[in-house]
């Protein structure tokens, strides 16, 4: 299925406002709180993709808002899907995890390094850092302690406007 006529069929079955493509073609979610029910149908639903397997979950702190991105995979059909959604900090977002195993990881580590709280996670707590580790080193607020358990901790933010070196 096209990805214009998965949109169509997202936006007749959940509502007008409910998505939204974006001009790199993503399918962005505008409206957290039907996530879930959009996650399970393009999950379950054969015509729409049946994407029966979550790659990936990364997430980008903009400033106002945090972006969720999930990367999506249809073994049957052999097409990757992006969606994303929005939230903001403090605003609880549906677990995935009963929809796809490997959400479970992938919603640990972004709880982790950004803070997001998956509601209904089977077992959400840090992946990467220790359990008693304060704030979320991702986040562009976040200000690192300068010990940790006695010990210095070395921390250097990069700059704005580093630029790589061309090969």
């Amino acid at each position: 299925m096209a990805l214009n006529t998965l949109y169509k069929t997202l936006k007749a079955t959940f509502g007008e406002n409910v998505c939204r493509l974006s001009t790199d073609g993503k399918l962005e979610i505008l409206q957290t709180n039907v996530w879930i029910n959009v996650a399970r149908f393009l999950q379950q639903n054969p015509e729409c993709g049946h994407y029966d397997h979550l790659a990936n979950l990364t997430a980008i702190d903009l400033g106002s808002s945090i972006e969720l991105n999930y990367s999506l995979y249809s073994y049957i059909h052999q097409r990757a899907l992006c969606v994303s959604l929005q939230t903001t900090t403090g605003q609880n977002i549906a677990s995935v995890s009963a929809i796809w195993a490997s959400a479970n990881w992938h919603e640990r580590e972004v709880y982790d390094l950004f803070g997001v709280v998956f509601d209904q996670h089977p077992d959400l707590r840090r992946i990467l850092l220790p359990a008693d580790w304060e704030g979320f080193p991702l986040l562009k607020t976040y200000q690192p302690a300068e010990t940790y358990h006695g010990i210095p901790i070395a921390f250097e933010k990069p700059q704005e406007d580093t630029q790589l070196p061309r090969n």
